[in-house]
């Protein structure tokens, strides 16, 4: 499984988990790949237009979103609904508008060819059972042994939330 789906399973799933479990302070995971975007301008074509990098990190901004919409019940469980209108292509993000101006559309390729890669910011990593390492500390007045017990108790039902080559 490549670096960033175990850093993804391990800050979404595991983590989500792991902090219900009282006293436990359960940091980000450690390494893996996260998704880095990096956005390019192109100031003469910007000034063409009389476009600001202002303009392009506000309409970045308002339309790179993951929005809670409520909650769907399954059996007897509940479950947080999210909207994901993140663009996950460089394509999908090049095709955002910027600006209407005169009724037409200026969206970040057409004047402003910004996204040119995504690019993946490695840190150090450390490999676990579940992907990336997960560290786990004592938080208030909780005993370490209950934090502890209490969360190799819950690994088992943390498992099977994971995809199957991972269990």
């Amino acid at each position: 499984m490549p670096e960033q789906q175990l850093n993804d399973l391990a800050l979404n799933f595991v983590r989500t988990q792991l902090i219900t479990v009282e006293g436990a302070a359960v940091p980000y995971p450690y390494g893996g790949k996260s998704r880095l975007v990096s956005v390019d301008l192109d100031t003469a074509a910007m000034q063409a237009k009389h476009m600001t990098p202002v303009d392009v990190v506000n309409a970045i901004s308002a339309q790179n979103l993951i929005l809670p919409s409520g909650t769907a019940k399954l059996g007897a469980l509940e479950h947080q609904v999210e909207l994901n209108a993140s663009p996950q292509t460089i394509a999908e993000l090049n095709d955002l508008p910027v600006r209407t101006t005169n009724g037409t559309t200026i969206t970040c390729a057409m004047s402003l060819m910004c996204v040119t890669a995504i690019r993946r910011r490695r840190t150090s990593f450390a490999k676990t059972a579940f992907g990336d390492a997960v560290d786990d500390t004592e938080n208030g007045g909780a005993s370490t042994i209950d934090i502890v017990s209490n969360i190799r108790a819950m690994l088992p039902q943390v498992a099977q939330t994971l995809p199957r080559m991972c269990r």
